[in-house]
């Protein structure tokens, strides 16, 4: 394979992918120096999960959402992955589950997505779809919800 048209690929994939991402526990991004001793006691005091992002530019990490509890963490996922669905009208797109392990978890909030994206060209639930796991094994913080929503799927179509 020819290394220029795997990174022309590659550059598509970042420019055209949106992941939203939640972590159960503040304690690693304390622990990284991107949040306070006082900020993380409470933040885990008031149960705050915040939803978390990369910007495309320059793969810094942003906050995209805080909430309140696990259950607020997939509502609001939900929410953001509609609201960017809805800003490309008519254009097909993948959606991508990782669960954290806890499948319990990732199955409703594949389902949850599902229902409320009923047009995505295809649904990609790392562990529970044939083949994908590998590329999410990586680096998984147990516990750790997260939906990703990509475009154009047509360059996923076989």
């Amino acid at each position: 394979v020819a290394f220029d048209p795997l990174c022309e690929l590659t550059k598509r994939l970042i420019d055209d992918t949106v992941v939203y991402f939640s972590l159960d526990t503040l304690e690693y991004l304390q622990r990284g120096g991107r949040i306070g001793r006082a900020t993380a006691l409470a933040g885990g005091l008031l149960q705050i999960k915040p939803i978390l992002t990369f910007d495309r530019k320059d793969g810094m990490i942003s906050t995209a959402a805080k909430v309140r509890g696990r259950r607020g963490v997939q509502q609001r996922l939900i929410e953001l992955a509609t609201e960017l669905a809805a800003k490309h009208p008519g254009e097909e797109y993948n959606l991508v589950v990782c669960d954290g392990n806890v499948p319990e978890e990732g199955a409703a909030l594949e389902a949850a997505l599902t229902r409320a994206l009923p047009n995505a060209h295809r649904v990609l639930h790392p562990g529970r779809t044939p083949g994908a796991e590998p590329a999410w094994r990586w680096g998984a913080v147990p516990e750790q919800q997260a939906a990703g929503v990509t475009w154009p799927a047509k360059q996923f179509k076989k």
